[in-house]
């Protein structure tokens, strides 16, 4: 956790806090990724798809000899595009139509890039085949007129007409998959931090000294492993229990999962009575005072304060000590070499 003073950020506490969890995250990215590509791909192609016809002419273009040069760098596939939306084409063949705007002529019709500037495909586009070759024929008369009024033309004619088809629109898998795995995996990373924020709890001997200002005497780990405390427990409080003949094992607060396992205790301190009680009232002044600290409980908070009611009450701790803690934890944390 961080403490209430000379905050940072413990990364190696968090990495191995979090290792299941970031494996757990990509897993469900990916997941996540595939499934939004799935929900997406039934949107467009299944749910609400609508059939497009389209319709696809390819026109001749004869340039005025005397100004052909100029022509040449003025109309490209970007030119005529805008051509097409302009009134002398769509505004012209909406007009022969009659049904359709024009800005939905321009919508519909299309010119894709161009290869060579005397041939032009035009692609007209609707939900019905009937009114895509409509626009199409629209278009083309449109054209004809445009070749034969416009300065550098010499004419326009239709040159080839290709069958109207369905338009089978292209679903890349790849790019819709990558950006779900993205926005899961960033989502994932996000719940993973807010987590981390909102825990507060005592993991390591230097997680008490941030958030009670003192120093840990050692650590108790939980039943399951075979050595229950951190080999500089025992020496420490030797030196901090020196002279007391009674000890109370103190939890820091009441609560039904947190226990005292006196038998533990008794052997963590042989030749002590130990006990252990429910307040320091009940504790006593004349014994020495173990505050237990429960491990990764979520309970920073808690712990600062009732760590400040003991001081208020003018009853000092000889020793902190956590208890309940992860020895794989420790083990990753601090080193298999390390000594603790």
């Amino acid at each position: 956790m961080r403490g209430t003073s000379g905050e940072y950020f413990d990364w190696k506490k968090f990495m191995i806090l979090n290792r299941r969890n970031l494996g757990l995250v990509v897993t469900l990215a990916l997941a996540g990724g595939i499934l939004l590509s799935v929900l997406f791909y039934l949107k467009e192609s299944v749910w609400g798809a609508t059939e497009t016809y389209r319709s696809a002419y390819l026109y001749h273009i004869t340039f005025d000899r005397e100004q052909v040069d100029n022509i040449h760098d003025y109309y490209n596939d970007y030119t005529w595009n805008d051509v097409l939306d302009s009134d002398k084409i769509a505004g012209v063949a909406a007009g022969m139509l009659g049904d359709f705007t024009k800005e939905e002529i321009g919508k519909a019709t299309t010119i894709p890039t161009m290869s060579d500037i005397r041939f032009i495909w035009v692609y007209a586009e609707d939900e019905t085949p009937e009114n895509a070759t409509r626009i199409q024929e629209a278009v083309a008369e449109a054209l004809a007129q445009f070749g034969d009024e416009t300065e550098g033309f010499a004419g326009i004619e239709i040159w080839d007409k290709r069958e109207v088809k369905a338009v089978e629109e292209p679903f890349f898998w790849g790019r819709t998959v990558t950006a779900g795995f993205v926005l899961c995996l960033l989502l994932g990373v996000f719940v993973i931090f807010y987590k981390n924020a909102m825990d507060d709890s005592v993991y390591t001997e230097e997680d008490v000294a941030c958030c009670l200002g003192t120093e840990a005497a050692g650590t108790v780990f939980a039943a399951k492993d075979k050595d229950v405390v951190s080999e500089s427990l025992t020496g420490n409080l030797a030196v901090l229990l020196q002279g007391k003949e009674k000890v109370c094992v103190l939890p820091a607060y009441e609560d039904a999962e947190f226990t005292v396992d006196l038998q533990i205790w008794k052997k963590i301190l042989p030749g002590k009575e130990v006990f252990t009680a429910s307040t320091p009232k009940e504790a006593g002044t004349d014994v020495g005072l173990v505050w237990l600290v429960p491990y990764g409980r979520k309970d920073g908070r808690r712990l600062m304060q009732e760590w400040k009611n003991l001081q208020i009450r003018s009853r000092k701790a000889d020793a902190v000590v956590i208890v309940d803690a992860d020895k794989n934890f420790y083990r990753l944390y601090y080193g298999k070499g390390k000594k603790k």
